[in-house]
């Protein structure tokens, strides 16, 4: 049987949660052979919409898009 797929769209990263960016993107700390990147992690991605850093005038282009399955 297979899953369902579906489009999610966000116009804020804080919408997503941490724990489910964290196993996407590889940024977990726990159990990870790569090394970590704080780049990548959930909590600057936020902190640069939070702040204001990343907007449409400063570039930033949003909405976010998420492929779920069902």
């Amino acid at each position: 049987m297979t899953d369902e797929l579906s489009i999610r769209v966000e116009r804020s990263f804080t919408a997503i949660s941490p724990e489910s960016w964290s196993r996407l993107s590889g940024t977990s700390k726990e159990g990870k052979a790569l090394a970590y990147n704080p780049i990548l992690s959930h909590a600057f991605l936020s902190a640069l919409e939070d702040s204001g850093s990343a907007t449409t005038q400063t570039g930033w282009l949003g909405p976010h898009l998420l492929l779920e399955t069902d």
